[in-house]
Formats: C-alpha cells, sequence, structure tokens
C-alpha cells in the first residue's frame, strides 16, 4: 500500500481571501437573471436588449479570464488579484447610477474584467503559497466548491435584494465584499 501524506496546507486566512474574490463572478452571473425584469421596465429597453446585461458580463468574462491570466503572469497574482477587487468595486458604485441601459452594459463589462481577475491570480497564489513541489488540491477544491455555491445562491441573494432594495443592490454587493 502507499503511504499516506497530508495534503498540503495553504494558511487560511489566505484560502478565505481568494474564496472570497473568486466568488463574485458565479454570483455575478447569477444575480442579475432576477433582475432583468426590473431593468427592462426601468431602462424602457425590450426583451433582446436587456439581455445584453447578462450576455456582456459572459463575453467580458470569456475574454477576461485568460487576459488577467496572462497579466497576473507579467505583473504578479497578489498585485493582479488586488486590481480586479478595486475595479469591481469601483463597478459596483458606478453601475446603479447608469443614465441609459447602455452604460449599465459597458459596467457589466467592466465588472466582469474586474471579477475575471481573481480566478486565475487567486490560483496562481495557492500555487505559490504551498510547499514546493506540491498541490494545494483541498484549496484548490474549496475554491470550486465556493464557485459552484454562489452561482447557485445567486438568484436566492439577488431575488431578496431586488424585491427588498430594488435592483441597485445587486451591483452594490459587489462593493461590499470588495
Amino acid at each position: 500500500p502507499l503511504p499516506v501524506t497530508a495534503a498540503p496546507v495553504v494558511p487560511r486566512r489566505i484560502v478565505a481571501t481568494i474564496l472570497l474574490g473568486t466568488l463574485l463572478n458565479p454570483l455575478n452571473s447569477s444575480m442579475i437573471a432576477v433582475a432583468l425584469v426590473r431593468l427592462q421596465r426601468d431602462f424602457d429597453v425590450g426583451l433582446v436588449t436587456v439581455t445584453w446585461a447578462v450576455s456582456a458580463f459572459y463575453l467580458g468574462g470569456a475574454v477576461g479570464q485568460p487576459l488577467m491570466g496572462r497579466l497576473a503572469d507579467v505583473f504578479g497574482p497578489r498585485r493582479m488579484f488586488c486590481a480586479g477587487w478595486v475595479v469591481v468595486g469601483a463597478a459596483g458604485v458606478l453601475v446603479p447610477l447608469a443614465p441609459t441601459f447602455g452604460w449599465l452594459v459597458a459596467g457589466r463589462v467592466v465588472q466582469a474584467l474586474g471579477t475575471s481577475a481573481a480566478f486565475p491570480a487567486g490560483l496562481a497564489i495557492l500555487r505559490r503559497c504551498a510547499p514546493e513541489g506540491t498541490t494545494p488540491t483541498g484549496a484548490m477544491a474549496a475554491v470550486a466548491m465556493a464557485a459552484s455555491m454562489s452561482a447557485a445562491l445567486g438568484p436566492v441573494v439577488g431575488g431578496a435584494l431586488v424585491v427588498l432594495v430594488g435592483w441597485e443592490a445587486i451591483f452594490y454587493v459587489n462593493t461590499a465584499l470588495a
């Protein structure tokens, strides 16, 4: 039988920070779904147009994750992780103030780019914190689970915020978490 070895240990505060940062992308992609009717009404746009609030975020993320991963290689993962949080926090303040639906969609792209920094940079940080020659599988599994759970919780959290506060609140969540 093979010897059983303990998984590499990454400090919990680092894992918690990475978890918090990486949950913003799936949370934002799923929270918006419950706000589409209100956005459609408040901005007086059609059904096809309002779906750009969702599509723009996915397009921004599709471009953003590989780009942010490369920028993390060039500038360092910690710097990119923190820069992503700053972008997300700023977008969380500015998107609810969008004067037109076009500005809201542009803000969603910026928001997606900011949240896209967390995953590649976060994984690089976890790898750097692990002992030499090991893979922090437990920490990486925790990040993957947090991302899945936040995507599932997005409609519940978003629905509560939209009903109790208004659609703007789903963007302010980003500022509070960032």
